[in-house]
């Protein structure tokens, strides 16, 4: 096939000189030029010269998703001298690779999807032009004279003063709120850390909405006074346009709370611990100097490069001294526990704790899966043990990839359920009101949006909703906006009006686990929150046009698929008719393998293993 005369490829914002750069290659309609972004960028003033949006295809993904996920693994693993990298960068307790390859397996891979695109592209045109932020080019070797790269680093910040300011007052009030906070600790014997973003969640006792943390919030509530919760804050970002919003505070809080900043405040007037800071710094950047020395192929060398380039060593080996010095005041500490444990975030306070001899526990917040950076380890790392001593896991599905994919040992995985379903009894013990989103009182079709990557599959599968539903007068259809389509509300108002239907209702701020119990019947794609469909035992139908069965509900006999507006429709009806129902018995082991229980008790079992296991 003849290839095509020329392209434009852009994986980046472009500055105004760019634009105008491009506008000019483009005005000879002999030039001839295909341009083509990523969905991420969208420059209006190239819109009318037919812009393309391009993705991989998914088989693309994987192949390169498993290629460098497999790479990174291995690199830490190269032996230097009789040493593996993993060990060489360890400092103190501290192991600085296992604090970073989370980091640089998603920049790596996000390189290599960008080259393979243009790979693919330089197989259909004689010249194309390459518009990227990415360093990774510069680790791509081509022959081909017909590629022009337009590489731009990201622009040096200046320092937000005014945010500076913010959070030093921040600092400084939590600081003093914690002198009184010490107090308390010398009674506890168990820290949790909360370090999340408060979200709006349902109160465990009244159902009201309130702020806390989605993931551990209902722990909080059931906290006995042998605990403290450890509130840890994120430095904010001091340079660039972005603003500290964490001034708002409680001085001093009802609960039994520690805010971290005191531990910080005392490691800044050690004199000690700042020598040790800069001194442990200078070593391991001797460290890195010397492995610059080797010789690694092309694949090795972008990463141990992007490695060599993470900057916030020096603070994460201040924090990891400022607690370990706390942890050593304070002997009474028997363990620590968190969320997220396995971040440089978190991992530097719990490296502290175990020189200590404090026991650390993993609290699972999300899903795993055998390409998950933050929870898969080489074999060897089982003998590093980076990992926390003990992991509090959802179900036995989750164990399981822990012991074979990821190398856990089985003896630190402890089931004990999901923390959020908590409220999922009370739920549905309780007669709730709807007249806030359903005035009319009928029942509820609930459909759980998601952003999908083809969109014709996205708006025909909702398309197909609002036709199934538009003429059944006694059902109302929400939509539950995900995260990703926040702004999306107009998308799906036009999408019903083309279809024709009217008795449907589009939220986004709403808690989800009440607008399940709300509903007679869930349906979605793919999404996760099929899976609580599941726990709150409701009908799920999933719309799957490929018949992909991507959860695999349907292959655990937990869903209705459907496969054209007809079959939901079809379904809906029966189901109304009360002619089909869920299988008890398939919901109950679908619980067992990936929850464990659906109570109200998870944070009652999460309390006694913390105890009965660090008392050990």
């Amino acid at each position: 096939m003849e290839k095509k005369n020329k392209a434009i490829l852009i994986y980046r914002d472009i500055s105004k000189h760019e634009k105008d750069y491009i506008l000019e290659l483009t005005k000879d309609p002999e030039n001839d030029y295909d341009i083509y972004l990523t969905d991420a960028f969208i420059i209006d003033e190239l819109k009318e010269k037919g812009l393309r949006f391009i993705k991989l295809s998914e088989d693309k993904r994987s192949k390169i998703n498993s290629n460098i996920f497999n790479a990174i693994i291995d690199f830490g693993e190269i032996n230097i001298n009789g040493k593996p990298l993993a060990d060489i960068f360890k400092i103190e307790n501290m192991s600085f690779w296992h604090y970073y390859k989370f980091r640089i397996y998603f920049f790596i891979r996000n390189a290599y999807f960008e080259i393979e695109l243009l790979k693919q592209h330089l197989e259909n045109y004689k010249h194309i032009e390459v518009f990227s932020e990415n360093a990774g080019w510069n680790y791509y070797k081509s022959d081909s004279k017909s590629i022009k790269l337009h590489f731009t680093k990201r622009k040096t910040e200046k320092y937000n003063y005014y945010t500076i300011f913010r959070y030093l007052i921040f600092f400084l009030l939590r600081s003093f709120s914690g002198i009184f906070q010490l107090k308390k600790l010398k009674k506890s014997k168990y820290i949790i850390i909360d370090h999340a973003i408060k979200q709006t969640i349902l109160d465990l006792n009244s159902l009201e909405p309130k702020k806390g943390n989605y993931n551990l919030e209902y722990l909080f509530d059931k906290l006995d006074d042998d605990f403290i919760i450890l509130d840890e804050k994120d430095f904010p970002k001091l340079k660039g346009k972005s603003k500290f919003f964490n001034i708002d505070f409680t001085l001093f809080p009802k609960r039994k709370i520690l805010y971290a900043e005191i531990i910080l405040l005392s490691g800044l007037l050690s004199g000690k611990i700042r020598t040790q800071t800069k001194e442990l710094d200078k070593k391991l950047k001797k460290k890195f100097n010397e492995v610059s020395n080797i010789k690694f192929n092309i694949e090795n060398e972008f990463i141990f490069s992007y490695f060599k380039s993470i900057k916030p060593n020096k603070l994460l080996i201040f924090k990891y001294l400022a607690y370990n010095k706390f942890f050593t005041k304070f002997s009474n500490i028997k363990s620590i526990s968190s969320i997220d444990e396995n971040s440089p975030r978190i991992k530097t306070i719990f490296d502290a704790a175990k020189k200590n001899g404090i026991t650390t526990y993993g609290i699972q917040h999300g899903t795993i899966h055998s390409l998950h950076p933050s929870y898969i380890f080489s074999a060897n790392d089982t003998l590093r043990k980076p990992f926390p001593e003990y992991n509090i896991i959802w179900g036995r599905y989750w164990k399981k990839i822990l012991i074979e994919k990821c190398h856990f040992p089985e003896d630190s995985l402890i089931i004990a359920g999901q923390i959020r379903t908590d409220i999922i009894t009370k739920l549905l013990k309780t007669k709730l009101d709807s007249t806030d989103i359903n005035p009319e009182g009928k029942k509820i079709i609930m459909y759980a949006s998601q952003f999908q990557r083809d969109e014709n599959l996205r708006e025909k599968a909702a398309l197909d909703l609002f036709h199934s539903v538009k003429d059944l007068d006694d059902y109302q259809l929400i939509i539950k906006l995900h995260p990703s389509e926040k702004n999306e509300f107009n998308y799906y108002h036009r999408l019903a009006k083309l279809s024709g239907c009217s008795n449907y209702k589009i939220l986004y701020y709403y808690d989800l686990y009440k607008l399940i119990a709300l509903s007679e019947i869930i349906v979605t794609c793919f999404s996760t929150v099929g899976t609580e469909a599941i726990y709150f035992h409701k009908p799920l139908i999933i719309i799957d046009h490929l018949n992909q069965d991507l959860q695999g509900y349907k292959k655990a006999g937990v869903a209705f698929q459907a496969t054209t507006r007809e079959e939901i429709k079809k379904i809906i009806n029966h189901l109304n008719q009360k002619e089909i129902g869920i299988d008890k018995l398939k919901y109950k082991n679908f619980i067992d393998k990936y929850a464990y229980k659906i109570d109200g008790k998870v944070a009652n079992r999460i309390i006694q293993i913390i105890k009965s296991y660090s008392n050990k």
